[in-house]
């Protein structure tokens, strides 16, 4: 498995980024885990964009992309914030 890649998870909420990196060499185990904290709302900075914040989580996220070799990149969010379909669901 030496040319495996790993994934990046990330969670946020108010003025927190969390995200941890999976370790491609071994099954079901975290390489890295951590966050970030910052001075703005981070929910906010990703739903509307926010010209002065969302550079910012771009950069870090791009950083962590970049110095892991990291594959995909899956986020868990409010489900008001995902898109599952233009028509409503029934659950």
């Amino acid at each position: 498995m030496g040319n495996s890649v790993a994934n990046l998870g990330i969670s946020f909420f108010a003025d927190r980024l969390y995200y941890s990196i999976n370790n491609p060499e071994e099954h079901a185990h975290l390489a890295h885990i951590g966050s970030f904290d910052f001075n703005f709302d981070v929910v906010d900075a990703v739903s509307t964009q926010h010209p002065n914040w969302f550079p910012h989580l771009q950069k870090i996220i791009g950083d962590l992309v970049d110095n892991n070799n990291i594959q995909s990149i899956r986020a868990l969010t409010y489900p008001a914030n995902e898109c599952w379909t233009p028509l409503p669901k029934v659950v």
